[in-house]
């Protein structure tokens, strides 16, 4: 770019509008401010609220033709502003926000930099993980697009290929429980850490196998972990566990816990980089408003250690995959306290059990958890999930119109609840289950599950593959991935 030379030292302010009418600032051209050392540098930019949904540039031009560009990330847990760069020579001086939104940024350029300044809008959903592949990112856009369509809501199930009811563990992946029933696989295939880094090879491979062919035949993967901890080995509260992220966010390595920590974490990096090497929805340490993992409400520090702990687990993962975006999943409830932060998160997940099977997991109140958490995704530019629900207490036997009348209809007659991206159910094996009919169950219970899959707004795995949830990229059998062009 180009320098003037004897500029003395000036001031750049732009102020940044964060109003409620965000397509119409996007319609309109970004406001260009002139920087030089005769002017006071003052612009005003209506940009949108949703600051976690849209980024900004702060882009720099000598000549209104070139323009190069920091990024300009708002960091929620400092409430403030900042230039994502290393670049020293451009800094913010001072910034402020007024009770209607508007924030106030003042920018330092250099002493002998002229040029014009303007702020460009990046149109999200962006990940939190900057640096992931093109694949991924596309794969975050299509959950939006799925996720705030009304009449679109994809079916998963926790390893549908892997294991099944008769059998447990299940080495012919073209078969699943699911298929048996409707002809189909379900769309969102759920996995586990666990399984691949706790099994035996045989198992892990077979596992390995069933998610990268999910993968190839166009359904989304998403991932928890049951990780057992350090001392108890594990994923279940344990005393000897309830001090270990404690120690891990406050850097204690005099046992050995940190370094456990990052050694774990490696090789659920050697997993997803080395062998899996596909777009994957990880959803770590879920369910921690209860108190039944180590990592939940009853662990030192509380809700302040797990949301440090979120975030250096994404800090970690980030920084080493290209690979991954981040779901956060409290169960029967927001719990907002335990939120890690929108630099964090990705999706918005909840998980559920037992709907109107118990007295305290009533439809009503299942469906009012799946509308706040839609109503907090949107307030925080995210797009919400039902990340685990089932009947454990009387399916199909007691209650096989489970998955209609408890799930499906509930949910649709609620403008904010349909926008689920998904619902993922639980593992059918001899020892799970069953959470969805297999072919030697009752009539009734099948017939009401094919209905639950031919609903036009449920979408199984032929459905999810139309979607092109990866395009203008397409998996190959090989679990690369080539342009559609």
């Amino acid at each position: 770019m180009k320098r003037a030379k004897h500029t003395p030292l000036f001031l750049l302010l732009v102020s940044i509008l964060l109003l409620l009418f965000a397509r119409q600032a996007h319609s309109e051209e970004p406001e260009i401010v002139k920087a030089d050392a005769d002017t006071d540098y003052r612009a005003t930019h209506n940009l949108p609220s949703e600051r976690a949904q849209t980024r900004y540039i702060l882009e720099i031009s000598a000549n209104l033709e070139d323009w190069e560009g920091q990024r300009l990330v708002f960091d929620s847990e400092s409430i403030c502003w900042k230039l994502d760069s290393e670049e020293k020579s451009i800094s913010v001086t001072s910034q402020s926000a007024s009770e209607d939104g508007v924030w106030s940024i003042e920018f330092q350029l250099p002493s002998d930099f002229e040029a014009y300044t303007r702020i460009i809008p990046l149109r999200g959903p962006n990940p939190v993980d900057s640096t992931v592949s093109e694949a991924t990112r596309i794969l975050l856009k299509n959950l939006h697009r799925i996720g705030w369509d009304e009449n679109k809501i994809m079916f998963g199930q926790e390893f549908p290929l892997s294991f099944n009811r008769a059998t447990s563990f299940n080495k012919e992946l073209e078969q699943s429980d699911c298929k048996d029933v409707v002809g189909d696989h379900p769309g969102v295939h759920g996995a586990d850490f666990l399984y691949m880094m706790y099994g035996n090879d045989q198992e892990k491979q077979t596992h390995i196998d069933a998610v990268r062919l999910a993968y190839q035949t166009g359904a989304v993967v998403t991932f928890d972990f049951h990780w057992r901890g350090k001392y108890s080995n594990e994923f279940y509260w344990d005393e000897r566990d309830g001090e270990l992220l404690y120690n891990i966010v406050h850097n204690d390595d005099s046992n050995g816990e940190v370094s456990w920590f990052y050694a774990t974490l490696d090789e659920v990096l050697q997993l997803v980089n080395e062998e899996i090497r596909i777009p994957i929805v990880f959803r770590p340490f879920h369910e921690m408003n209860g108190d039944w993992f180590w990592w939940g409400s009853r662990m030192k520090g509380g809700s302040e250690v797990y949301r440090k702990a979120f975030q250096l687990l994404v800090d970690y993962l980030s920084e080493n995959s290209e690979f991954l975006l981040f779901c956060w999943s409290p169960d029967k409830g927001l719990f907002t306290e335990y939120y890690p932060g929108d630099e964090y998160v990705d999706i918005i997940g909840m998980d559920a059990y037992d709907i109107g099977s118990v007295e305290w997991v009533t439809v009503e109140q299942t469906v009012g958890w799946l509308e706040d958490a839609v109503d907090f995704a949107q307030e925080h530019g995210k797009v919400a999930a039902f990340t685990e629900t089932g009947n454990r207490v009387d399916y199909p036997d007691g209650r096989p119109n489970w998955w209609t009348e408890s799930v499906l209809e509930p949910i649709l007659a609620s403008k904010k609840a349909r926008k689920v991206a998904w619902i993922l159910t639980w593992i059918n094996a001899p020892w799970s289950g069953p959470y969805t009919p297999v072919a030697q169950s009752s009539d009734e219970a099948k017939a009401d599950f094919r209905r639950f899959a031919e609903h036009p707004v449920t979408l199984f795995q032929r459905d999810v593959a139309a979607e092109d949830m990866y395009f203008p990229f397409a998996p190959t059998p090989s679990g690369n991935l080539t342009r559609n062009d």
